[in-house]
């Protein structure tokens, strides 16, 4: 049985516009929120170097970008290895308490929340299991409590997976 012209003229339109939307891909042009796909141009994306400082929110805490596994980070478990020191100081923060909070905005999702380990230099943490689930633009914000010094701080960082 053959469908009827006005069937077709019905249906017709909604298939296009189905098979347009599949077709559409998922990206970002810089100036507004990252999808799955193309956030390394987003405007919010900074380039990660290892070795690059960045003061805490609350100016306390000078972490210091160590080195990623895999670099660049990658959709499944990342290591990453990061550097504290007293702002006011200098001096390397040890004994201190460093979480991480992986928060994708775009899907209003987050993942796991890490605890570092502290390495073998003093004021050297890593984390070995930071999860990104998916492919696009992510925020990790660092959490750090220094009892010792009476030091709390935060930073955030991102970064935009590829996948």
């Amino acid at each position: 049985m053959r469908p009827s012209n006005s069937c077709l003229l019905t249906i017709g339109p909604l298939v296009l516009l189905g098979l347009a939307a599949v077709g559409c891909g998922s990206t970002s042009d810089g100036d507004g929120p990252a999808t799955q796909a193309g956030c390394a141009e987003d405007s919010r994306v900074e380039a990660y170097e290892v070795g690059t400082e960045k003061l805490g929110d609350e100016e306390l805490v000078l972490f210091r970008m160590g080195t990623l596994d895999p670099d660049p980070v990658d959709v499944g478990d990342n290591g990453w290895n990061i550097s504290l020191e007293a702002a006011a100081t200098g001096e390397p923060l040890t004994g201190c308490s460093l979480s991480a909070t992986p928060w994708m905005p775009d899907h209003n999702h987050g993942s796991n929340n890490p605890t570092a380990t502290e390495g073998a230099e003093a004021g050297d943490y890593q984390f070995t299991d930071i999860a990104f689930i998916m492919a696009g633009y992510w925020e990790v914000t660092l959490a750090v409590d220094c009892p010792d010094i009476e030091a709390t701080d935060t930073l955030m960082v991102n970064f935009c997976i590829e996948g």
